[in-house]
């Protein structure tokens, strides 16, 4: 019979450690960031003559008491505490996303799904754009190239008003009162800046009339989100880059 226990995975990225104690769901981690997985050893069965790390599979490393051995792509860049059991990968690349296993010569451990999603949004821009025809109705468009990032969210803010959580699309009509709307992209592992405000296309000035006959809103802003203007989500009110 299987013995599972709850692996530990430990996330070092700009000294923030992010602790999963929880089996079956995917974890998600950035390229070129470290992954540690390390199970309770108090809770493995006694003695441990040998360890095998697997990646689906594939052989990540195998240890006995005459040494170590690791393969493939894991060469040079994994390292294995047989003490511990503890298996920590570093440089971590889009091709590691999958299950990890570990098993002693006693049976299994535990596994792990994880994900790898890249760090920043491809061509380094985030765009708010708008249909083509604005007049008493418009949809804004929170848009970016999010291969390599999926799952994502999106939020929005109007004026200096509170962040709230959206879609990619936003509908304004000239009944809404906001002079301009931010928006910003999370992915599982960190939230992107704001993004420069943009106007309310249908905004009407106190005792003014609404816009009419307006053709064409054109997009206004575009946000660089390259790698060092994210936040961390353990604190996303800060404007200090990582």
């Amino acid at each position: 019979i299987e013995k599972k226990i709850t692996m530990t995975l430990i996330f070092l990225h700009n000294k923030f450690l992010f602790f999963v104690a929880a089996q079956g769901e995917p974890k998600y981690f950035e390229v070129g960031t470290p992954l540690t997985l390390e199970p309770d050893v108090s809770t493995v069965q006694q003695p441990i003559n040998s360890i095998r790390w697997k990646y689906g599979t594939a052989l990540v490393v195998d240890w006995d008491p005459s040494g170590h051995t690791y393969y493939g792509s894991f060469r040079g860049r994994t390292t294995l505490d047989p003490q511990t059991l503890r298996l920590v990968i570093n440089r971590l690349t889009l091709a590691d996303s999958g299950q990890f296993s570990v098993e002693t010569n006693l049976g299994t451990v535990g596994t792990h799904e994880v994900k790898v999603i890249r760090v920043q949004i491809h061509n380094d821009v985030l765009v708010i754009e708008t249909q083509p025809l604005c007049n008493v109705t418009c949809t804004l468009k929170c848009t970016a190239d999010t291969q390599d990032l999926r799952p994502v969210s999106y939020e929005w803010k109007e004026d200096e008003g509170e962040w709230t959580e959206g879609d990619e699309l936003k509908n304004i009509s000239s009944s809404d009162t906001p002079e301009k709307f931010s928006c910003r992209l999370k992915t599982r592992v960190r939230t992107s800046n704001t993004s420069l405000p943009m106007e309310n296309p249908l905004y009407k000035p106190p005792g003014m009339s609404p816009l009419k006959g307006k053709s064409m809103c054109l997009p206004l802003l575009i946000l660089t989100a390259d790698r060092n203007r994210f936040i961390s989500p353990l604190n996303e009110d800060s404007q200090k880059q990582l």
